[in-house]
């Protein structure tokens, strides 16, 4: 599978830039809603510009798995940030990255 067929990623809040920077180190297409000057907006924003730019949302916040069931998006990776540290944080999204489609993961919610 090409890199263009592999899945962009948009971090929501939670996420610091250890984790972010980690996988890009990996070779992954990931910003941050800090970079993209998005950290005041609400969820549903969030995702309306994840969708519209063909980014799959990293959330370990329960709102996007709402919203995602009542519209079309990207994807999204559901992470329980009590579950891993931030090495193990990288290695699923990473995994996720490596395994799927920017296709495959069109209006899914996965759960890492």
């Amino acid at each position: 599978m090409s890199k263009d067929e592999r899945p962009s990623f948009f971090t929501d809040e939670h996420f610091g830039a250890d984790i972010v920077e980690g996988l890009r180190r990996l070779g992954v297409n990931v910003v941050s809603v800090n970079e993209v000057g998005r950290r005041t907006l609400g969820d549903d924003s969030h995702l309306d510009w994840a969708t519209a730019n063909r980014r799959v949302v990293v959330t370990h916040d329960t709102d996007f798995i709402i919203l995602a069931a009542a519209q079309e998006h990207a994807g999204v990776a559901f992470c329980q940030m009590e579950k891993y540290d931030i090495g193990g944080m990288i290695r699923s999204i990473h995994a996720l990255w490596e395994r799927e489609t920017d296709e495959s993961c069109a209006n899914r919610v996965q759960y890492l």
